[in-house]
């Protein structure tokens, strides 16, 4: 097993691979006219709400949102299990980068929510989005 340096972590993650694969995460840089979007949904795919994101920070192998509590209004009603992290052009054109993130109220979730039960047209925090890479990665 090679054990990578947090160095190296680092720039994993700022070169767009994280270890979720097969899905993908983008430079922390946005160029103009582009914006992220986490949808909070169900374990049935209901989009339950749409948080923007502005920027991330990377260090020690994590990249982590920052601004953070982010609101947003809730468009459905129900218990919020995954989320998907969303790239948009300036032309409103979407793909996912990130699919399937853990959504919990506590510690051990990818995005960590104070209350996970959202009701529609109620406001929505997110308190904390992080996404680790492994310091340890075995070759096969």
């Amino acid at each position: 097993m090679a054990i990578l340096s947090t160095t190296l972590r680092n720039e994993i993650l700022s070169q767009g691979l994280v270890w979720k694969s097969p899905n993908y995460f983008h430079s922390p840089t946005l160029g103009p006219g582009q914006r992220w979007e986490l949808r909070l949904k169900t374990s049935g795919n209901t989009i339950l709400a749409r948080i923007n994101i502005t920027s991330w920070t990377i260090a020690d192998g994590v990249a982590t949102v920052d601004d953070l509590p982010l609101e947003a209004t809730a468009v459905a009603t129900g218990t919020a299990a995954k989320a998907d992290l969303y790239v948009f052009d300036a032309s409103n054109n979407n793909s996912p980068l990130i699919t399937d993130m853990t959504v919990g109220s506590g510690p051990g979730y990818e995005i960590q929510m104070a209350d996970t039960t959202i009701t529609a047209g109620q406001p929505v925090q997110l308190t904390s989005f992080s996404i680790t890479a492994p310091a340890d990665v075995v070759a096969g």
